[in-house]
């Protein structure tokens, strides 16, 4: 982060996650979610400290895809650095 708490990036990426996807009927489907990650400037992490969120997805089943909506919350949040929450919103599978 600069001094502004603006992302600069890194030479290497940490994630994880986990999801659990659900139909609940023919059209619509639930995904509860975990991730974690972290980003570092030199090119080997220099420890293994993620930063972890929690969400909610929700789909419906189109023809062409998953119309997904997500929402999802910091569990660790940073002061002045990380929003209380994001929505995403994208059509397709994500892998």
């Amino acid at each position: 982060l600069d001094d502004d708490n603006d992302p600069l990036g890194g030479r290497s990426v940490l994630e994880v996650g986990a999801e659990f996807r659900a139909r609940v009927t023919e059209s619509f489907g639930i995904v509860p979610f975990i991730e974690g990650g972290n980003v570092y400037a030199r090119s080997e992490p220099e420890d293994i400290s993620l930063l972890w969120a929690a969400g909610l997805g929700f789909r419906y089943y189109t023809a062409v895809g998953p119309l997904r909506f997500d929402v999802a919350v910091p569990l660790d949040k940073r002061d002045n650095v990380d929003d209380d929450f994001q929505f995403y919103i994208s059509l397709g599978q994500a892998f």
